[in-house]
């Protein structure tokens, strides 16, 4: 397909745009959780297409950060999954959990062998058995 998209500059640009939009447009607060798990692998395509190494570097570093106990939203310190915590904690596995261990276990596959790979499968097992 992107031999295709290629073929049209024009709609080449317009697809890396759109493909990008979400992460370069996404607010500070909505850069965590589960939020940032699903920008992240909405925004990966763009930076494959267009062989941006530099903008897959961050990603991983966004990924690893995600892949560690968090302070207010992810992956909670008693494993737990917290998300929206401003106003206390809401613990949200049934939601945003499940869209977090979607988005993070598709990254991990995708990148799985590559530079891209984060570290952090010991933390998803401990998150189901403990």
């Amino acid at each position: 397909m992107a031999n295709e998209l290629k073929k049209d500059k024009t709609l080449f640009d317009k697809t890396i745009k759109y493909l990008q939009w979400s992460f370069d447009t996404a607010k500070p607060a909505h850069m965590t959780g589960a939020n940032l798990a699903d920008i992240i692998m909405g925004s990966i395509a763009a930076s494959i297409l267009t062989n941006n190494d530099a903008q897959m570097m961050i990603y991983k570093s966004k990924m690893t950060e995600l892949l560690t106990i968090q302070p207010v939203e992810g992956i909670q310190p008693d494993y737990l999954y917290a998300q929206h915590c401003g106003s206390g904690r809401q613990l949200y596995f049934t939601n945003y959990g499940k869209e977090y261990v979607n988005s993070v276990m598709n990254y991990l596959e995708f990148c799985d062998g590559t530079n891209y790979q984060s570290p952090g499968v010991d933390l998803l097992q401990d998150l189901f058995i403990n």
